[in-house]
């Protein structure tokens, strides 16, 4: 271990501050998945999300064709759980980034840039691809807004 230089203690700042981002996205994201298996549990629904890829199938099936209107309100709170998670997911994306871009700014191997690297790749290409699914369920909310239903259970409780 050497002397400290300026970038060791730019890339310690740079970690705090991701640190300080990235540790509320477990609690956050559990109270959302809390509140979304509530949603589902109150419609009669499992209380488990299907799995993304079911989703992104489900929402993009009802985007190309007519879903019939009793999956609607399912396929209303997949895609609502979705637009709720998508904020988290770049949360976690950008505490990621700022703890790992830290930790090459304070690197001074070659080795070091390894595991930074590879984090950055496969954290991003995952964050790309929840991205990808939450913009099929925002779709689905623009096509298919979710204010129909509390209209219409309104109506019928008049």
């Amino acid at each position: 271990m050497g002397e400290w230089g300026i970038w060791d203690a730019v890339g310690l700042a740079v970690r705090a501050v991701g640190l300080l981002v990235f540790v509320p996205v477990p609690v956050i994201l559990y109270r959302t998945s809390m509140r979304d298996a509530e949603r589902r549990r109150t419609m009669g629904l499992s209380a488990e999300s299907p799995s993304m890829t079911q989703q992104r199938t489900a929402l993009l099936r009802a985007l190309r064709d007519e879903p019939a209107a009793a999956d609607l309100p399912e396929l209303r709170t997949q895609a609502l759980a979705l637009r709720a998670k998508r904020p988290i997911s770049l949360l976690a994306l950008v505490g990621g980034v700022l703890l790992q871009g830290g930790s090459l700014m304070m690197s001074h191997r070659p080795g070091d840039f390894i595991f930074p690297v590879l984090f950055l790749l496969v954290v991003g290409a995952a964050a790309l691809r929840f991205d990808r699914i939450a913009r099929a369920g925002e779709a689905f909310l623009r096509r298919y807004p979710a204010d129909a239903d509390a209209d219409a259970d309104a109506d019928e409780r008049s």
